[in-house]
């Protein structure tokens, strides 16, 4: 990552997977949400997902993600999806997406101070004349703006819930 012409630090590859998920469009990747602790684990593929980001009053931010998944796996003999039903394994997986991604701006923000994501770029694309105000001082604002993530994840595709080790 660059402030201007200086090397202010690095992203790994899982941070900068979740960072593409509300910069761009994703077609073919994989998260795992975990279904009530860490040994029950549902791995998705996101299919295709799209993104926006829009500047609000305050200053602030409102990120919205939309992604189509297909179940890919489980780490338990549990049928996760058979017990949560599509529409469980869909709002844990939208809540997993807004923590990561609030998890990531918010170190960002914080650790690097560079606006990677286009969040000025945005408001001054939408409000040139608020754009203005706070363009001098966009480093400071930076740091502290409010970022509002929500996120829609439909799950299809994922074949018949046979319970596991029956057929």
């Amino acid at each position: 990552m660059f402030r201007g012409d200086r090397l202010v630090g690095y992203r790994s590859e899982d941070q900068t997977r979740t960072d593409m998920l509300f910069t761009s469009s994703v077609h073919e990747g994989q998260f795992v949400v975990e279904a009530g602790s860490a040994a029950k684990r549902v791995s998705l593929t996101i299919r295709n997902s799209s993104s926006s980001i829009l500047p609000a009053a305050g200053p602030r931010i409102s990120i919205s993600i939309d992604a189509d998944c297909t179940l890919d796996e489980e780490n338990t003999s549990a049928n996760v999806l058979l017990s949560l039903g599509t529409d469980g394994v869909e709002r844990l997986a939208q809540s997993t997406l807004c923590a990561n991604a609030q998890k990531e701006i918010r170190a960002v923000q914080t650790e690097l101070g560079c606006d990677i994501f286009g969040f000025g770029r945005e408001i001054s694309r939408k409000d040139p004349e608020l754009w203005k105000k706070l363009k001098p001082r966009w480093g400071e604002i930076f740091r502290t703006l409010k970022v509002d993530v929500s996120a829609r994840v439909h799950i299809d595709n994922s074949g018949y819930a046979y319970p596991k080790g029956k057929r």
